[in-house]
């Protein structure tokens, strides 16, 4: 972990075998060591106010000095000056304590060059008696009392982003995917945490707060300025992400603002999109230690207009810069897809599949004791599961888990008979139908247009649709209908059969009139379904 900074290569395999096109990184070979600073800690008075830090450089020269509190990062250079001896004044920080003689602050420490790093040096706190602050029962100033009963509180900020300026970049289920898991987290965490102390905030772009930069970042600190170290924060995010730096490159979730994933521009990263660097200032101006961070994010890269499914994939630079904010938060981190995989937005589960796999663990297929909401457990279920419903739909993809070293899966809710967990039916799917006119070769009386128009508007009901259609010629295990049809007079008899892929389902004859074209389709219809 001390050389994770310079060597850490995600999908490293698969680039040396060229299965994954992406570059290795450029790094120097490890022939020296310019060792960190040894640092030690002590008290500057029995108050326990001030942190004193001493550094004992070495031959690597003194570069930046971390700041942690009960494993969270707080500050990330307390040192910017690089002096051999610093002090950090500790008042503004006591909402991070949990006050149960459990609390400890460490400092990791760097080389000049960055890329090598210390070990945490850790110092115990233990609060002075009569120890003024934010008393942790009641939240009014006063002294603390040690070990109260503080009952946790669950805070969430659930983002989805469908609808982006312009049409380019537009998702069709990224909306409706967060609007599910703000539901679906609110249904959980109430019986577990209490109705009163549950608040789960929906930024999305046909509910709730328009997801700008603006409002989310002022979610983030809403919930800075309420949270205690003993609740529980949990960040949804689902959209368009990209990857954009060549060394040290960047995670950047694409906000409804902007309207390509162009962001070359730095006004318009700065402006319209959140880094992993800003996310991971955000989530540590958190007080809560139980953080959890479920991302669903698009690279857009991969978007053409004859495939359903819009591409949700994360590189590895993607992958070193989640893996580092866990890393720095504490968090519990599941992202979409692996390096090189791709997720689908699937008609058929008209949802992520992450997003379906979730819901479905929460729903009782991934609960602890059956009835707990454990996040490993729910993150390893979705894990498993996701890969099972790509195959379905012929795509691949891997969800990557992250979790702090260290550290315990937690609850994050409980299912009961009163909770209701919005569940999406998985429906046929169809695509064009195919219909000739024995004789002609054509279809003269157009029948697959009025099938697929019939389709179209059936689909277009969204929860009431029985089956969903996408204008495609062939889409995997998805039906088709196709047919002949000879014409005398007004009569018109054909034989139609049903595919499931390139599988013969059923075959039948129907008959009918020229003159009722929409009968005949109804009738066609009813005998499929």
């Amino acid at each position: 972990s001390q050389l994770k900074e310079r060597y850490f290569e995600p999908g490293l395999l698969a680039k040396i075998l060229k299965i994954n096109q992406e570059k290795i990184r450029d790094v120097t070979t490890f022939q020296d060591v310019p060792l960190y600073p040894l640092a030690s800690l002590e008290w500057k008075d029995d108050k326990k106010k001030v942190l004193k830090v001493k550094l004992n450089k070495r031959n690597g020269g003194i570069g930046k000095v971390s700041l942690f509190i009960n494993k969270k990062e707080i500050i990330e250079d307390i040192n910017p000056k690089r002096k051999a001896e610093v002090e950090v004044n500790l008042e503004k920080y006591r909402n991070y304590l949990k006050y149960n003689n459990d609390d400890f602050f460490a400092v990791k420490t760097f080389n000049k060059a960055g890329w090598l790093s210390s070990k945490p040096e850790r110092i115990r706190y233990v609060a002075p008696k009569g120890t003024r602050g934010t008393d942790a029962e009641t939240g009014t100033a006063g002294t603390i009392k040690l070990g109260g009963n503080y009952k946790p509180k669950f805070y969430g900020i659930i983002i989805g982003t469908s609808d982006y300026r312009g049409e380019k970049l537009d998702l069709s289920y990224a909306d409706k995917d967060a609007q599910d898991m703000a539901t679906a987290l609110t249904e959980v965490a109430s019986p577990l945490f209490g109705k009163q102390n549950v608040q789960v905030n929906l930024l999305s772009t046909t509910k709730g707060k328009v997801p700008t930069k603006e409002n989310i970042t002022k979610q983030f600190q809403a919930i800075a300025a309420l949270a205690k170290p003993g609740d529980i924060f949990v960040v949804y995010l689902s959209g368009h992400g990209v990857t954009f730096g060549e060394q040290n490159s960047q995670f950047y979730y694409l906000t409804k603002e902007i309207a390509s994933e162009d962001i070359s521009d730095a006004s318009i990263r700065n402006k319209f999109t959140l880094s992993t660097s800003e996310l991971t200032e955000l989530l540590k101006q958190i007080p809560a230690q139980k953080q959890v961070m479920i991302i669903d994010a698009c690279s857009s890269g991969s978007l053409v207009s004859n495939v359903l499914s819009q591409s949700r994939s994360l590189s590895s630079s993607q992958r070193r810069a989640l893996d580092r904010m866990k890393d720095r938060t504490g968090m519990f981190i599941l992202a979409g897809s692996a390096a090189n995989k791709v997720s689908y937005e699937a008609s058929q589960f008209g949802q992520g599949l992450l997003t379906y796999s979730l819901l479905l663990g929460m729903n009782g297929s991934a609960l602890r004791d059956n009835q707990y909401v454990d996040v490993m457990q729910l993150f390893q279920f979705a894990a498993d599961k996701v890969p099972e419903f790509a195959a379905f739909i012929g795509g691949m993809q891997r969800p990557v888990i992250a979790t702090p070293s260290g550290s315990n899966s937690f609850d994050i809710g409980q299912f009961t008979e009163d909770v209701s967990i919005p569940m999406v039916e998985v429906k046929p799917l169809f695509v064009r139908s195919n219909f000739q006119e024995e004789n002609d070769f054509d279809d003269i009386l157009e029948i697959s247009d009025a099938i697929d128009n019939r389709l179209m508007d059936i689909s277009a009901q969204g929860k009431a649709a029985s089956v969903l259609f996408v204008n495609v010629k062939k889409y995997p295990n998805a039906f088709a209908i196709k047919g002949r049809y000879s014409v005398s007079g007004e009569s018109i008899i054909g034989n139609i059969r049903v595919f499931k892929g390139d599988e013969l389902i059923k075959s039948f004859e129907i008959k009918g009139s020229s003159h009722d074209i929409d009968g005949l389709v109804e009738e066609i219809l009813k005998k499929v379904e």
